[in-house]
């Protein structure tokens, strides 16, 4: 029960560590390395939509990630009959939602 869940609350940060750092980056920066943005740039569309675009973007596979990442605990611990503490789990899954917005956030500041 323990180690399994010091696992889980390891694994979680790292791969949103992972996730965010390599979504942020490949974003606006990707775009321009293609050459990609020039497209979007002559398009009426301002400099802050496209960001705040590629930004929600990101937010919303911060969101996915989490909910993947922390709801398929209870039909597993149900099939190995182990006790789920559901208060943890919901806070794991609020505590990453925080988490990644921040790697997110500083992720896209950088690029």
């Amino acid at each position: 029960g323990f180690l399994t869940y010091k696992h889980y609350s390891m694994m979680v940060p790292l791969m949103l560590i992972f996730l965010m750092a390599s979504l942020a980056g490949t974003g606006l920066s990707g775009e321009i390395e293609r050459g990609t943005i020039e497209i979007s740039l002559a398009c009426p569309v301002s400099r802050l939509s496209i960001f705040l675009g590629l930004y929600f973007g990101g937010l919303v596979m911060l969101i996915i990630f989490t909910i993947f990442a922390v709801l398929p605990i209870f039909p597993l611990a149900g099939i190995y009959n182990t006790a789920v503490v559901s208060n943890y789990h919901f806070l794991v899954g609020v505590m990453s939602l925080f988490f990644g917005w921040a790697v997110f956030s500083l992720s896209m500041l950088v690029s």
